[in-house]
């Protein structure tokens, strides 16, 4: 698809629907304000259906924070290191009338353009309050980039 076509199909996307399906939240131990804590996120958007009038993904987040060394690997960090986790999963389904079905692949490909940024705002507010009422400083999560953030 070319990047107009692309584009025009972009802009004519509606968000009609923002859900939390599931939110897990673990405190490891008590915050303590002197010590750095490092930050992994990691999250993923797929296609869960498209019909002739809406098209639903879903969006998976996962954050750790942690004290001690950077590590790229959460598999390398050890639990009394750990601060809290937390895993989110968002519903968002937006409205746009199709005439036909549009190949998964493409549609993710386009898709992704949209989704991650549109939850990655609910779920910065989201992880924002949370963290607060486990009694920590509110987790300021970056602004969105297509990448995965890490250490």
């Amino acid at each position: 698809m070319s990047q107009t076509n692309q584009f025009d199909w972009l802009e004519r996307w509606d968000l009609e629907q923002v859900s939390v399906r599931t939110l897990h939240c673990k405190k490891w131990k008590e915050y303590e304000l002197d010590i750095e804590k490092h930050i992994l996120l990691n999250y993923s958007t797929k296609l869960l259906r498209q019909t002739g009038i809406d098209i639903s993904f879903l969006f998976s987040l996962s954050v750790l924070t942690y004290e001690g060394e950077k590590k790229e690997d959460p598999a390398e960090i050890l639990e009394e290191d750990r601060t809290f986790t937390i895993e989110l999963e968002i519903d968002i389904v937006y409205y746009k009338e199709l005439a036909e079905t549009i190949p998964e692949a493409e549609l993710l490909e386009i898709g992704s353009q949209i989704v991650a940024p549109d939850a990655w705002a609910y779920a910065r507010e989201l992880l924002s309050n949370m963290t607060v009422r486990m009694g920590y400083r509110p987790l300021l999560l970056p602004p969105y980039q297509k990448v995965v953030y890490g250490g």
